[in-house]
């Protein structure tokens, strides 16, 4: 009989967040993670996903025995630094969190901790089966480490310890995201003297602007413009302005739908004011949507299930690295495993979430 020791997961973790690593520098973690693994009766092996990203270290990948038909994974990068992190445990609440200056890093140390015990408590254990784990990179900024990751042949579905939801939920349905950079080239003159002289760019963009809706559109789909830069001076007709925001759908068709009626919006007015435009876009990650007979669904419910609870699949409407991982054709679940209130200094997780976590991660990997 396997049990699970609150105590050493709980050390795994602290260990894990002292380590200051943001995105493109997550080399200290990846070291962190070889040598935790030393001795140890897995394979690590790093892929060439640098060479894409920027990151000082590439993915790492440890395999276990044959590998498996799964992977369990999990980022190496916290979305905001961790340097000098102070570690409060509530003995009386079970609540882990830090003395405020800081970030606590669960987002998504927790997942390396329970990934990095479940391998520790899976060495010289029959009751075990082989399975694969992965470490990315860069998953805060661009999810570029799971974008790129060089996929194990063994491999056909992942189990992403990475949702700020509660054990016992985890994502099998995620939208599809692409932002679009927009810069608009209109002509710079003396707001005073001769404001006719000008073609003002800022005033391109309000127009434009105006006549897009933004926000919830649908069930499916959202729109939000983030960014807006430009203008030099108070008596100067803006030249320049350049504009940031995103479309979200569940569904490609909505999402292309609404990206064009943005392009066109500002075509529109850009041409009648006599101005210039450029555009950027960038697909950030790709939807995804499991049926319950996909391999990633049934692990991860049948596992909620064997830890007593009852399984609940949700929509998330974040992006992750299951949408990177079903977008290279590996169906992937994102399991909720509690690290509450993330990116912000009051982050936190209960001390029973990070064992219920833990023990549902034990019944995925134990033998059926």
């Amino acid at each position: 009989m396997i049990t699970t020791d609150r105590h050493r997961i709980l050390e795994i973790f602290k260990n894990l967040v002292k380590i200051d690593a943001l995105s493109c520098n997550e080399k200290p973690v990846a070291d962190f993670v070889r040598e935790f693994l030393k001795g140890k009766s897995v394979t690590v092996t790093e892929d060439n996903s640098g060479k894409e990203t920027g990151s000082n270290t590439g993915n790492i990948i440890i395999k276990r025995g044959t590998g498996g038909k799964f992977m369990l994974t999990a980022h190496m990068d916290t979305a905001r630094t961790t340097e000098n992190i102070t570690v409060v445990v509530d003995e009386g609440t079970g609540k882990i969190h830090t003395d405020g200056r800081t970030i606590l890093g669960a987002d998504n140390r927790q997942g390396m901790a329970t990934i990095l015990y479940l391998i520790e408590l899976a060495e010289n254990n029959p009751e075990i089966e082989d399975f694969t784990a992965v470490f990315f990179t860069c998953e805060e900024t661009t999810l570029g480490g799971s974008k790129n990751l060089e996929v194990p042949a063994w491999v056909e579905a992942g189990i992403v310890f990475d949702s700020s939801h509660l054990p016992g939920k985890f994502v099998y349905r995620a939208p599809g995201s692409k932002t679009f950079t927009l810069e608009i080239l209109g002509r710079a003159s003396h707001s005073g003297i001769a404001p006719e002289k000008g073609i003002n760019a800022i005033g391109i963009a309000a127009a434009s602007i105006a006549r897009l809706k933004q926000g919830r559109l649908d069930d499916d789909t959202t729109m939000n413009i983030g960014i807006i830069e430009g203008g030099t001076a108070t008596n100067v007709v803006p030249e320049k302005v350049k504009i940031v925001g995103e479309v979200r759908s569940f569904k490609p068709q909505r999402l292309e739908e609404e990206l064009e009626r943005v392009l066109n919006t500002f075509e529109e007015e850009v041409k009648t004011a006599g101005a210039a435009i450029t555009k950027a876009i960038y697909e950030d990650f790709t939807p995804y949507e499991l049926s319950p007979d996909h391999l990633a669904y049934q692990l991860a419910y049948n596992a909620i299930r064997a830890t007593n609870m009852e399984p609940q699949p949700v929509i998330s409407f974040g992006g992750s690295d299951a949408n990177s991982l079903n977008g290279l054709g590996i169906p992937s679940v994102n399991l909720g495993i509690g690290a509450q209130n993330p990116h912000a200094n009051d982050e936190f997780v209960m001390w029973e979430d990070m064992v219920t976590t833990a023990n549902i991660g034990l019944n995925i990997v134990r033998k059926k």
